[in-house]
Formats: C-alpha cells, sequence, structure tokens
C-alpha cells in the first residue's frame, strides 16, 4: 500500500506545504481527532493535526497523511476571517475566506492612513509603523 506524506521546507521543519498546496501561512493545521474534527492538543491527543485547506489528517511525527475529513458533513471550510481595527471594529465589511487573504490586505488597509501619517483611534493617535501592532485577526465559523 502506497503511503502519502505532506512536505516540509528544508529550512524550516514547522513550515508543512500539504499536497493540497495549504501552509501555515495560509488556512493552517489544526490539532484534530482522529475523524479530523479539531481539538486542543490536551493530555490524551494522539498528535493529529488536520488541513484547514482540504482535511486531510497529518500524523505529527512521521508527516503521513492517514485520512480526510469528511467537508460535506461538517464543512469545515466554511470558516471566515476578518481583521479588527484598534477601534474594535472589522477593516471590511464582507470577511475573507482565508486567514492569508485577511492578512495580505492589512498593508493595503493601512495604506489609507499614510496622507495624515497616523490612524486616529479614540483618545489616541497610532503612528503608521505600529499601526499593525494594534489589529487583531478573528475566525468566524
Amino acid at each position: 500500500m502506497h503511503k502519502n506524506f505532506i512536505r516540509i521546507e528544508a529550512s524550516n521543519k514547522d513550515a508543512w506545504i500539504c499536497v493540497c498546496g495549504n501552509e501555515p501561512h495560509s488556512d493552517g493545521f489544526y490539532p484534530c481527532d482522529e475523524t479530523g474534527n479539531e481539538m486542543e492538543p490536551v493530555s490524551g491527543w494522539n498528535g493529529l493535526y488536520v488541513c484547514h485547506g482540504c482535511g486531510r489528517i497529518i500524523q505529527q511525527d512521521s508527516l503521513e497523511i492517514i485520512g480526510q475529513k469528511n467537508l460535506i458533513s461538517k464543512n469545515m471550510a466554511k470558516k471566515s476571517y476578518n481583521v479588527i481595527s484598534p477601534d474594535g471594529f472589522p477593516i471590511t465589511c464582507e470577511p475573507f475566506t482565508s486567514k492569508k487573504a485577511a492578512l495580505d490586505y492589512v498593508p493595503l488597509w493601512c495604506q489609507r492612513f499614510e496622507s495624515q501619517g497616523y490612524y486616529s483611534a479614540i483618545g489616541y493617535k497610532i503612528p503608521l509603523n505600529e499601526l499593525t501592532d494594534y489589529l487583531r485577526l478573528v475566525v468566524y465559523d
């Protein structure tokens, strides 16, 4: 029987690359149980991760793909993402379909404030070179 494995970047053993092309900085990988349901890696966790791009279930130690989550039953691909401004509001009206898309939009959003040279939050001004430190990524199920 032929076994399938994910790849890793040569310079970084934590930089997984799934066969679907997903990487940690895009949709990412999350601790899961044997059926691919996300869980906290607490005592008794079996070292499995689920690819949030395609649902493949990966054994952490060997990087072997041992199964695939049934995406139809739980539709995990329906998560959406947004970035919250220092004032507590989403930076876009519509959420993003991937973490990568949300984070890629941040520099474009920050450019909106270049002409005034700062972001004006309630009661204070944030220098543009510090603005990303005040942003927060949120995930919607």
